[in-house]
């Protein structure tokens, strides 16, 4: 049985140790972020196929002025350091116009990791409407969730087999921490194990938020997170801290990856995550206690996959 473990991330220390009448130790490597890629123009000219969302009837349910929400799914690369080197992935969007005087493009991220946040911009606006009139409003859901291309977590039925098993996962125990770890590496090795699991990460997501803001025309995106969308917001404000920073920005619940996520980005009021029935806001699973069901391909078998691993299933940073 395959349940989730708290991924807790973890720097690797490089230890040099000079040996006795060795020449002096080496240094250890500088470790640097990865050059931010140019957004190919192909990107940016393709059409966009917009159609009315179908959560966009519950939101004028509730908010009768709410602007029409559209939806549509676009296209990025599946690595956005080499777009050429893989088939490309989609992105589900959901996009409205400020009804009033615009102050630029906001967005938002639930959560999870994991969480698809498609409709949650508009939810948010249904509970301050302020937002509807402010903004023009970007909601999407992250590669590998939601309507965007899926990720896809392959293992096989021995590896599944072999697992360690303990009689009760609340009793704190060495063979419960044994199993925890052990299906934790298998969680991670099986969404790993397919070419678009390799770049389901906070990096290329951060890399697909600002390609839809360069799509949409927009000079800067801000943003709404909950939860690791604090970490997502100032992932983001990190790897684009000149013009493109978020000017306002509301981190809630947050985890503080960098100093910028906390201190430097200016809040902007917003509401918790909308709770309406008519406008259903995707959740991340708090539970993953199904039996991985079995693939029709070559005994693999697919293993639930729960929103909480995706940063560790390839290139987290």
């Amino acid at each position: 049985m395959i349940r989730p473990a708290k991924i807790t991330a973890t720097l690797a220390a490089v230890l040099v140790t000079p040996l006795l009448g060795a020449g002096p130790a080496l240094a250890a490597p500088k470790l640097t972020d990865p050059p931010t890629p140019s957004i190919p123009q192909r990107y940016l000219d393709q059409p966009i196929q917009w159609s009315v969302c179908s959560f966009d009837a519950g939101v004028k349910r509730l908010y009768p002025q709410a602007p029409t929400t559209n939806c549509a799914k676009v296209s990025v690369p599946m690595d956005w350091a080499h777009p050429d080197a893989h088939p490309d992935v989609q992105v589900a969007i959901s996009y409205s116009t400020a009804t009033g005087t615009s102050k630029g493009l906001m967005t938002s991220n639930p959560g999870g990791p994991g969480g698809a946040g498609l409709s949650l911009s508009a939810a948010l606006a249904v509970d301050k409407p302020q937002l509807f009139s402010d903004f023009d409003l970007l909601g999407f859901d992250p590669r590998g969730f939601g309507r965007s291309t899926p990720l896809q977590c392959l293992t096989t039925a021995d590896a599944l087999n072999a697992l360690p098993v303990t009689p009760d996962y609340k009793e704190r125990t060495k063979l419960t921490h044994k199993v925890e770890v052990a299906e934790a590496k298998l969680q991670a090795d099986a969404c790993s194990a397919t070419e678009f699991g390799q770049f389901v990460s906070s990096q290329q997501t951060v890399y697909d938020m600002d390609f839809l803001r360069a799509l949409l025309k927009a000079r800067q995106l801000n943003f709404i997170g909950y939860s690791y969308g604090t970490w997502l917001g100032g992932w983001y404000a990190d790897t684009y801290p000149g013009p493109r920073r978020p000017v306002r920005a509301r981190l809630e619940h947050g985890l503080d990856p960098h100093p910028v996520g906390q201190r430097e980005l200016r809040p902007v009021l917003g509401p918790a995550p909308a709770r309406h029935p008519a406008v259903p806001v995707d959740r991340p699973a708090r539970r993953s206690d199904q039996r991985p069901r079995q693939d029709a391909r070559a005994g693999a078998v697919a293993v639930q996959r729960d929103p909480r691993f995706a940063d560790h299933a390839g290139q987290g940073r």
